[in-house]
């Protein structure tokens, strides 16, 4: 239990394949994980890519946006994952898209063309995938001021979930899985985290406030819930890796990340909540949710404040006219008709 990244979770994927192992991802997201012949034995507590990327091109389509460029670090697993649904979701919407990519180790110069081609465009209404921790992408385009007025941005979660960011992307749309689902499991496992935050020795000796609780962490919480019950469910002793990946997958659970179940065939989890967030003040605010089952986005709550403060979005394509030519027109007159 526990890949992390969608790196890692292809790596051990291959590995559980080979040697038919059984493998739950924590928060590995790849679409490409969903491919149930190349990682037959592979299951995840957290969604797939492609609900946010279909998301967060449904929610531009239904504020009304026809145009759009995407920004990203490319190649990356995981950004690809969440791009390539993005992008195939605008063009089945008729969202026209300008996609536009910087290699990992991008420099500030590849960063300044990169925005450079955007700004040129003359759309204004764009997505940025970005999960580097580190703001050089963003400080590259703040220079250049694609983050103020006129502009209309989306985010990858990655970049709400990194404190380094949060100064960059001030009136940023984005999604995230639902958090704070009250349940049963997560009050059993706060009380435990609560119980043992002043324990000076053993196994939770100097717990830090912060560690327990975040956010991702539960994910690993229930991944573990998940493959203890399914072997328990199984009982007895057993020799076939299958008999386990059907347990896996047919194992229920109101977790402390929310209701959990899988897709039978692929591992992924279904159901999932999202909540739309916007990035106010330097914190997220929820003006939203969507719920992945049915895909229905319900705007509630606060209105979206969008880059430079307006409530009011900007357009989505700008036209700049320069040229200018002056006609001098003379008018005949021919007799008897005068046409």
């Amino acid at each position: 239990v526990g890949p992390q990244v969608s790196g890692e979770a292809v790596g051990s994927s291959i590995v559980g394949k080979i040697f038919k192992q059984n493998i739950i991802g924590a928060t590995s997201s790849a679409p490409l994980l969903s491919n149930k012949d190349r990682y037959p034995y592979f299951s995840r507590v957290f969604p797939s890519d492609a609900y946010q990327g279909k998301i967060l091109a449904r929610i531009a389509h239904s504020l009304g946006i026809r145009k759009m460029f995407t920004i990203a670090i490319s190649p990356n697993t995981y950004l690809d994952g969440i791009i390539m649904e993005f992008t195939s979701e605008c063009i089945r919407l008729g969202i026209h898209v300008l996609t536009i990519t910087v290699p990992p180790s991008f420099t500030s110069t590849e960063a300044h063309h990169a925005y450079t081609s955007i700004i040129n465009s003359n759309i204004r209404a764009g997505f940025i995938a970005d999960n580097s921790g580190l703001p050089d992408l963003l400080i590259t385009g703040k220079e250049l001021g694609v983050f103020g007025a006129n502009w209309t941005w989306f985010g990858s979660e990655s970049l709400f979930n990194v404190a380094a960011t949060a100064s960059f992307i001030e009136g940023f749309i984005g999604v995230l899985p639902g958090r704070d689902v009250p349940s049963d499991a997560r009050k059993e496992l706060f009380h435990c985290v609560d119980s043992h935050m002043n324990d000076e020795t053993g196994v939770f000796a100097n717990l830090s406030i912060t560690d327990p609780r975040d956010f991702w962490n539960t994910f690993y919480y229930d991944g573990l819930q998940i493959m203890a019950r399914a072997l328990h469910s199984i009982g007895g002793e057993w020799d076939k890796p299958d008999k386990l990946v059907e347990s896996i997958r047919h194992t229920r659970y109101n977790g402390v990340t929310g209701p959990i179940e899988f897709d039978h065939e692929t591992g992924d989890r279904l159901g999932v909540q999202y909540q739309i967030v916007n990035s106010v003040g330097g914190s997220m605010r929820t003006v939203g949710s969507v719920d992945s089952t049915t895909m229905r986005i319900s705007f509630h709550g606060e209105p979206i404040m969008f880059p430079g403060g307006s409530s009011t979005m900007a357009l989505d394509f700008i036209m700049k006219c320069t040229l200018e030519e002056h006609y001098q027109l003379e008018i005949e007159s021919c007799e008897p008709l005068r046409t």
